[in-house]
């Protein structure tokens, strides 16, 4: 009788800990395309510490046994109100968003978390039920650490391999006596002039007057040449269309992790690094191969999305959007923002600073004059929101322009957006108008003391050709613009379909 006590005591209780992990494993797992294992270890070391702080807090109140049933009753009824929660409130049926707000589905849950903790309390099957729900949530996590294991030890040695054909490339290097420094401001998601009069009957004609007062030139027309960020980014940065990158792929491949790799390892910023640049990356963690010299105000971009993702998903009160999303973000902003203005040449050597702010992107914090502006982050599309926010990027944008022309009157600036705004555009079948909205996008260069002239028509493939052309006397041919469309809902990043033709006939 003394050895069962015993064991019975000595019984582990790990699953309030297991399943406080469950959500972040889960988000990884149908995101393992975009995010690696790495990007969620500080999110399941919170989750496990959440877990284990509401079990050892129950503790002084019941039971060890008890108090980890009732901890694992509960975070399986938050994990469970969460998803029904987003999935109600996703919905345009005025039905689904009456039941699926707080109001309605928080006393239904709250009152099935009451008879949990009574029955709970009561039961004299703690030991049992303990042992049930340890074998569930072990089952539960092995089943999606055996599936991530799958996907990244599978996918990881493919991009490797493939990988290795495009980033050994070597790199000339000429004698340029005059280095300038390089700043390159990425407005993500900002509409092109054509956009902005489709979608918001909105003129940028002013703000591209001003930013040809401040010496800048633009094409007539500007274009991405993949309406993604993920695919624009690796293209842009590594001057060349990915249709070779991309052959030997399994069309059905869902996995994002070649172009982020690709992206790290550019072509771009191993070119500034061969030139004796010191190479600093704002607001983003691109180029983890080792090129940079410095990220700054990174604040783990990559894991933003599986933070948005958790927050929306499992924490449904508005104050927890607020800190957890709408502040993160506005502090990474105003982060890059304050490096820019308040900038400090690094002396003899030339500098190379490549800024990224998620701005008119989403989420939707500022108003049109830069100050708060509380959006509901589940709203989509938030046409007001965006546009707020691309009124505010104009005005910041320039204002950052101004900064460095005052501190730093000799640097080369870049201005350009990824992509334009996607959040009406039909991914599975797009329209005519929404090939110009996806790939419409702002391009403007200040090349000081250079007296070249900007094609009509210029996409971002050619941007840093020119660049390098005009101030380190290379030799880069300039590609056919081209476009490459792609579905981002399935998504389907390996299928590309060349509509090239198709947009230069509606332009």
């Amino acid at each position: 009788m003394e050895n069962g006590s015993l064991r019975e005591r000595k019984a582990a209780i790990v699953h309030p800990i297991l399943f406080a992990c469950f959500p972040v494993l889960f988000l990884l797992s149908i995101n393992s395309g975009e995010l690696t294992a790495q990007d969620a270890l500080v999110p399941i070391l919170i989750s496990a510490a959440i877990g284990f702080v509401f079990w050892i807090s129950l503790r002084v109140f019941l039971g060890g046994k008890k108090a980890g049933l009732i901890a694992s009753l509960f975070i399986l009824l938050f994990v469970i109100y969460g998803n029904i929660h987003n999935i109600l409130q996703s919905n345009s049926s005025d039905i689904s968003q009456f039941i699926g707000s707080n109001l309605v589905l928080g006393p239904i849950f709250l009152v099935i978390g009451i008879l949990g903790i009574i029955f709970f309390k009561k039961t004299r099957a703690s030991s049992e039920l303990n042992s049930i729900f340890n074998i569930i949530a072990i089952a539960m996590i092995a089943v999606l650490i055996t599936t991530l294991m799958f996907s990244y030890s599978t996918n990881w040695n493919d991009v490797d391999s493939i990988l290795s054909n495009f980033v050994e490339e070597p790199i000339i290097i000429n004698d340029v006596e005059k280095k300038p420094d390089v700043f390159v401001i990425i407005v993500d998601e900002f509409a092109g002039e054509k956009q902005a009069k489709i979608d918001f009957n909105y003129d940028l004609t002013p703000y591209y007057n001003k930013l040809e007062d401040r010496g800048f030139l633009m094409p007539d027309v500007s274009w991405a040449n993949y309406p993604h960020s993920f695919l624009s980014f690796a293209s842009t940065l590594n001057m060349g269309y990915l249709d070779e990158l991309v052959e030997d792929v399994d069309p059905n491949s869902k996995d994002f992790q070649l172009f982020i790799r690709y992206t790290d390892q550019n072509k771009v910023f191993r070119i500034f690094d061969s030139y004796g640049y010191k190479v600093s990356v704002i607001g983003s963690s691109i180029g983890y191969g080792g090129v940079p010299d410095e990220y700054l105000c990174a604040y783990g971009d990559r894991v933003f999305e599986l933070r948005k993702n958790l927050v929306m998903t499992y924490l449904p009160v508005t104050i927890f959007n607020e800190e957890l999303l709408s502040k993160f973000h506005r502090d990474k902003l105003e982060c890059s923002f304050s490096y820019i203005e308040n900038y400090e040449s690094v002396g003899e050597q030339p500098h190379f600073v490549h800024t990224l702010l998620l701005l008119p992107h989403g989420p939707y914090i500022y108003d049109s004059e830069g100050n708060d502006a509380k959006r509901d982050p589940k709203l989509k599309p938030d046409k007001e929101g965006y546009f707020g926010q691309l009124q505010f990027a104009e005005k910041k944008s320039l204002e950052l322009i101004d900064s460095i022309q005052k501190r730093s009157p000799e640097s080369v600036i870049i201005i350009y957006s990824d992509h334009g705004y996607r959040d009406e555009i039909d991914q599975a079948n797009p329209t005519d108008e929404d090939f110009v909205k996806a790939f419409n996008v702002l391009t403007a260069v200040y090349f000081p003391d250079k007296d070249i002239e900007i094609p009509e028509k210029l996409s971002l493939v050619n941007l840093y050709r020119i660049f390098f052309n005009t101030y380190f006397d290379t030799d880069y041919e300039i590609l056919e613009d081209r476009h490459i469309w792609y579905d981002n809902i399935i998504p389907q990043p390996y299928v590309h379909i060349d509509i090239t033709d198709k947009l230069n006939s509606l332009t």
